[in-house]
């Protein structure tokens, strides 16, 4: 069973990562590796903090969320 859901989640994550943007991708690499650093920040100071814009940071959020829900 764990390794049922271990497999659909690598395939979550591999079907979200085909359908970004090199500006989605550099933007999900970012939040994961600062996980901990943009808990307490807003959307605004996540996008100035990486670089790119409000907008792309919300963008790239949405399509995981849209992923997620279409393979669970």
């Amino acid at each position: 069973m764990i390794q049922f859901v271990l497999y659909k989640i690598s395939f979550i994550q591999r079907s979200f990562m085909n359908h970004l943007t090199s500006v989605e991708i550099y933007i999900w690499n970012y939040l994961e590796e600062n996980k901990a650093k943009i808990i307490q920040m807003t959307v605004a100071q996540i996008a100035e903090s990486a670089h790119v814009s409000p907008s792309s940071i919300i963008r790239t959020l949405k399509k995981k969320n849209f992923w997620q829900r279409m393979m669970l």
